[in-house]
């Protein structure tokens, strides 16, 4: 596509009019008609927490909206209609007894959607940490392949995956022969861009149970794509600490933010800016879209009791809705700010000018 260069979103001062500093503002709620909101909120333990959720919000609504162009392009209306989904994800919220809350359905729980992955996040630490902390050495894994352009990016990830799980099964009938160890850990894919050399380098984030199983994973992996990839690509070690590693491979699939050079990171920002390049990350999500980010493999979670229907029931409570001009999230009957969030000029500026919406 013809590169159309950076694209300015201020519009007419998109991000320059900021909603006015102040405390946390989910005190002294009004009693109206009683509303079902979904789960049991996320609760408000600092005003840090809130001032993180505008900031989450505010890149969400910044970035979905030249998403939705690209993929408009393309064709891809399904993903156009996923992206809109994230643009108004939490865009009303309800507080009541230190905890937000969101309508029934409201949460999109799509990967673009940097709120819902902060809660994906938060729940999958919650299920596996448990389990992880119980293994008395493991190890942290990345595999990876040599980079590729966008139009082969869609196979290779097919085909990682593919071969990751030949491995794993593999070893489960090995074990089952009383052979071989059974393969134990979790792991997810990742895809970074290098907008300097215009290539994608898929991989993936393991942890294993120990160093046996790391061996196993590099030496198999090296023989499966032979002139593909190399030892000194590929990168292991002893976990330290285990929570830590695991957000690590839970964290994201794409990062939203690159360098202009990521492999020099050392350069002042004038010289190797930091950018957002759209068609790249439309790129990315296309091709992990059929796929489970993150898995497990060779273990079970303990059984968890499901609850049908969680929702709460607010008898008092503030409304309040997301204004990407305000920055933040306006009560609906007052206007005033939830946490008073003002972005940093970098972000400002990333968010105003930075946006590269096609490649060459």
């Amino acid at each position: 596509m013809k590169n159309l260069g950076v694209i300015n979103q201020h519009n007419g001062g998109l991000l320059m009019t900021l909603g006015k500093s102040g405390t946390t503002q989910i005190s002294k709620p009004q009693t109206k008609i009683p509303k079902r909101v979904t789960g049991n909120g996320i609760k408000i333990a600092t005003k840090e927490t809130l001032l993180n959720l505008s900031k989450k919000k505010l890149i969400t609504q910044s970035v979905v909206p030249k998403l939705v162009d690209v993929a408009r392009e393309k064709g891809a209306f399904k993903r156009k209609q996923m992206y809109w989904n994230a643009y108004h994800c939490c865009e009303t919220v309800y507080s009541a007894a230190g905890s937000l809350y969101v309508d029934e359905s409201k949460y999109c729980k799509t990967r673009i959607c940097a709120i819902c992955c902060g809660i994906r996040k938060a729940d999958l630490i919650h299920k596996y940490l448990p389990v992880l902390i119980k293994w008395r050495q493991p190890y942290f894994v990345t595999l990876t392949i040599q980079s590729v352009p966008a139009d082969q990016l869609k196979k290779m990830v097919n085909d990682m995956l593919k071969a990751f799980s030949r491995i794993i099964e593999k070893y489960r009938k090995r074990n089952q022969r009383g052979r071989d160890i059974k393969l134990v850990g979790v792991k997810s894919i990742e895809c970074n861009f290098n907008p300097k050399e215009q290539w994608y380098n898929p991989h993936l984030h393991i942890i294993v149970a120990n160093k046996q199983m790391a061996d196993i994973l590099v030496n198999e992996w090296l023989s499966f794509w032979k002139t593909l990839t190399y030892e000194g690509a590929q990168y292991y070690r002893k976990v330290e600490d285990t929570e830590k590693d695991l957000i690590e491979v839970i964290k994201y699939s794409t990062k939203i933010f690159t360098r202009l050079d990521p492999k020099d990171k050392k350069k002042p920002k004038t010289e190797n800016p930091v950018l957002i390049y759209i068609a790249a990350i439309d790129n990315i999500v296309d091709a992990l879209e059929p796929h489970r980010v993150f898995d497990r493999f060779g273990f079970n979670l303990p059984p968890i009791k499901r609850t049908k229907g969680n929702y709460t029931k607010l008898d008092v409570y503030k409304e309040w809705h997301f204004d990407i001009k305000k920055t933040d999230w306006l009560n609906v009957e007052t206007a005033e700010p939830l946490s008073g969030y003002k972005p940093p000029p970098d972000l400002e500026g990333m968010l105003g000018y930075n946006m590269n919406l096609y490649l060459e």
